[in-house]
């Protein structure tokens, strides 16, 4: 067991890495992203390696992407309700910003993460929408959602509402979405 002797404070837990047994943890307190190894009960982990960058601040949630690949949601900062989508490539020296996207591209405060047939979508808590990223052209366009006009209205993506969308995952066909105080499924998404 991990304990408070390391600071270990995690807020998101990833699965779906190459290793069986093997999950990525976000440490918001002290900005790092742990991957561990589930022991064979499944009752205990194990610290393989701490990502650390100076480009991670407080990580909020990840998504291994590719080889050597993770996408994180980072806070800037709390209290100004700021954030960060990063893309980070690891390697076996240091962990790199590859290419990020904030403010000056309309991102306010992105929060979770999943991937939906190939393509990582994350939320933006403050702009009530759900963001899509071009790898290959490394922007972001609009999901699903109407930006900056937060409510809850059921319809096609153009036309749905959200309220602080948080949390995301996918299962087959169905894209769920955390809200606070919700959660909604979307299917063929």
């Amino acid at each position: 067991m991990i304990g408070n002797t390391q600071r270990f404070h995690p807020f998101a837990i990833r699965t779906g890495l190459p290793r069986e047994k093997q999950v990525l943890i976000t440490n918001p307190v002290v900005g790092v992203i742990y991957l561990c190894t589930l022991s064979a009960d499944y009752t205990a982990l194990t610290i393989c390696r701490t990502i650390e960058s100076a480009d991670l601040i407080h990580p909020i949630d990840c998504l291994f992407f590719a080889d050597n690949v993770i996408v994180v949601t980072d806070c800037l900062s709390v209290e100004a309700k700021s954030g960060e989508v990063r893309v980070m490539v690891i390697g076996d020296a240091a962990t790199r910003k590859a290419f990020s996207f904030d403010s000056a591209r309309g991102i306010k405060f992105p929060f979770g993460l999943c991937e939906v047939d190939g393509e990582v979508h994350f939320s933006d808590d403050l702009r009530h929408s759900i963001y899509k990223i071009n790898f290959s052209e490394q922007s972001v366009s609009l999901a699903l959602g109407i930006e900056d006009d937060p409510g809850q209205n059921d319809g096609p993506s153009e036309s749905a509402k959200l309220c602080y969308p948080a949390g995301l995952a996918v299962r087959g066909a169905c894209l769920y979405i955390a809200e606070h105080y919700e959660m909604w499924w979307l299917e063929n998404t």
